[in-house]
Formats: C-alpha cells, sequence, structure tokens
C-alpha cells in the first residue's frame, strides 16, 4: 500500500495492466479523433501506418513490458524489409506521442520511445519541370 501511495504521489502508478499495445493504439487513435486532437485524414494515416507496420510485429507485447529494445528491433525489421527511413521516422513520430500520452494518462511509467533515434529522414532534390 505505501508503494501505491509512494507511486501516485510521484505521478508514476500504473492504472491499466496487463494492456497490449495493439489496444492501446486502437484506444489512443480513437481518443484522438474523437477529441478532434487530429483530423479524420490524419487517422486514417495514422490508423494505417499503426496497423500496417507496428501493430503485427509488437501488439501483442504488454504495454507495460514494451521496452526500447521492443521499438528498435521493429524498426531493424522494417528497414530490413525496403521501408524508408522517412517511414521509420513518421512511425517513431506517431509511436512516440501514443506512448507519451500512456505516460501522461498513467497507463506506463516511461516512455520507450523517449530515448531512441528514429533512422534519419532522406532528403529527395526536387525535379523541375522547364518549358524547352
Amino acid at each position: 500500500m505505501k508503494q501505491l501511495i509512494r507511486e501516485s504521489e510521484q505521478g508514476t502508478l500504473i492504472t491499466e495492466r496487463n494492456q497490449k499495445l495493439g489496444d492501446y493504439l486502437d484506444y489512443w487513435l480513437k481518443m484522438r479523433r474523437d477529441s478532434l486532437a487530429i483530423k479524420t485524414t490524419t487517422y486514417v494515416s495514422y490508423s494505417s501506418y499503426m496497423h500496417r507496420n507496428v501493430i503485427p510485429v509488437l501488439g501483442n507485447i504488454s504495454l507495460q513490458q514494451l521496452t526500447g529494445t521492443h521499438i528498435q528491433k521493429l524498426y531493424t525489421l522494417l528497414r530490413s524489409n525496403g521501408t524508408s527511413p522517412n517511414t521509420i521516422h513518421l512511425i517513431h513520430t506517431i509511436l512516440s506521442a501514443a506512448l507519451r500520452d500512456a505516460v501522461k494518462w498513467h497507463r506506463i511509467a516511461l516512455n520507450p520511445c523517449k530515448h531512441l533515434t528514429a533512422p534519419r529522414t532522406k532528403r529527395t532534390e526536387m525535379k523541375y519541370i522547364t518549358r524547352q
């Protein structure tokens, strides 16, 4: 009981136990959409990235068990499957925001994405159409 009180006072008390990452991401996306924090088109895009890339690989891991190592292995797997660094960087941004909210909502104590570095985005040179 003393430990629960101490965690509550420190803001590290976990209020949701045994929730899978996939379930949490679905919940998070719906919360962001319903609160009008993101537009419908953004919701569709984010949902697509999470359901195509993250949930099939990490969706069955408990939110509290998720580590930076799991996420880094996901990035390595995506890169080896030919996913572009820009896409991986976007996935990192979305996942990091979702886990930041999980910390804020007291579902996890620390954000495992916080100290990870996503692949650098590649800038492509713009090609312009010119008159001949």
